[in-house]
């Protein structure tokens, strides 16, 4: 008995494979037949749409700022059909920052040749009742003051900008963010006119969930402020 069974799983799973084999030769997709509009009329925050839970660059279907909509996008008809979104944010009293949230799903039908329009929840909606973190990291903002080219350096190794993945030089009068693992402040420094210069002792650890708002000024690093990114500390959003 036991071998029967297992004769027959090998069998299902032949058959499977050489059905999937046969709609790859044969070119079998979904068929084009409708459009589908992302509609960010509701939002006070840019979201961008996403095919793929991981929300990779690859997988972006559309960004919107607030107010938008986008061109009608070729869609193949399925009652079944699943887009992930992501919200850009800022949060009250730090400038030249920005975050990027992930948060909902949204699966609307498309009908055999119909436009449809997805009206996309708001920031307030998808995030409503919900009073956790919106980042598991750490954020530095440093605002370059001085007449000189500056690095952040985790020990002594530059990190690079989130803004900026082709160097980890912030430029003079320019500012730059950071994404960084929780932990102690001593392990990070800045790199500047040929030196190291460490962040205020006054800090112990850079928290989870918290942005930490920076200036250098020749010399110094000074803390404005640290926000923590919470639902009540976020701009523009309704």
């Amino acid at each position: 008995m036991k071998k029967l069974f297992l004769t027959a799983s090998v069998l299902i799973v032949l058959l499977l494979t050489c059905i999937v084999i046969s709609c790859k030769e044969s070119g079998a997709e979904a068929e084009i037949d409708a459009f589908i509009i992302f509609d960010n009329s509701r939002g006070a925050n840019p979201i961008s749409v996403y095919s793929s839970q991981q929300r990779n660059s690859r997988d972006r279907i559309t960004e919107l700022n607030a107010g938008e909509r986008s061109r009608p996008i070729e869609w193949a008809s399925s009652p079944f059909n699943f887009f992930f979104l992501s919200y850009t944010v800022g949060l009250t009293g730090i400038d030249n920052f920005i975050l990027n949230v992930p948060r909902s799903q949204i699966n609307p039908r498309v009908d055999k040749g119909t436009t449809t329009n997805v009206i996309l929840p708001s920031f307030a909606e998808a995030f409503r009742g919900y009073d956790g973190l919106l980042t598991n990291s750490s954020h530095l903002v440093i605002q370059n003051n001085s007449t000189f080219p500056l690095e952040v350096h985790q020990s002594t190794f530059p990190l690079r900008p989130d803004n900026n993945s082709a160097s980890p030089m912030v430029s003079a009068r320019e500012s730059a963010q950071y994404t960084i693992t929780p932990g102690l402040v001593s392990g990070y420094q800045l790199w500047t006119g040929g030196r190291f210069v460490p962040f205020p002792a006054s800090i112990e650890n850079f928290r989870e969930g918290f942005v930490y708002n920076f200036t250098y000024d020749e010399n110094n690093i000074t803390l404005i402020n640290s926000v923590e990114a919470n639902v009540a500390n976020v701009r523009f959003a309704q």
